[in-house]
């Protein structure tokens, strides 16, 4: 019996990093697993078969809760991993777009562009004049150019 405990610990374990993709996958593998043991050693009636199951059930709560955790941080990085790869091609389609144009054109592409990918309402390029001051060299707010900003 305690053999085919750490047997199944073994798997489950493995289990936990395998199919933390798909939460529900993990829960009902883990649960299908180790439940019916967790129960046959309670059922035993022995003192070492209801420490045998409080340890086992600890152990299935352990692993429930870090492949719930596993689980996000699988979420999380696959998010940032696509707004990585986004930010890359709208990078790469800026340089692209404003690699022939100079001067007033060039400034006025980079907004127009800046507020497309990011979804601003706003964006603008300035320089910082006297007095702390900062005039638009381009701005662009809701679509429109905005002209001589200070």
């Amino acid at each position: 019996q305690v053999f085919l405990a750490f047997c199944l610990a073994g798997i489950s374990a493995a289990a936990y990093s395998a199919l933390a993709v798909i939460w529900s996958a993990v829960v009902a593998f883990l649960i299908i697993s180790l439940l019916p043991t967790i129960l046959h050693f309670f059922l035993l009636g022995t003192f070492t078969g209801t420490a045998m199951g409080f340890m086992a059930a600890a152990f299935l709560i352990t692993l429930l809760l870090g492949a719930r955790n596993f689980h996000r941080n699988l979420e999380r990085n696959s998010s940032l991993r696509i707004r990585v790869v986004n930010n890359e091609q709208a990078l790469r389609t800026l340089a692209e777009s404003t690699a022939t144009l100079t001067g007033q054109a060039y400034f006025d592409r980079i907004t127009t562009e800046l507020c497309h990918w990011s979804g601003a309402e706003v964006t603008c390029i300035g320089e910082l004049i006297d007095d702390g001051l900062i005039r638009t060299v381009s701005m662009e707010l809701a679509g429109k150019k905005i002209v001589d900003f200070e």
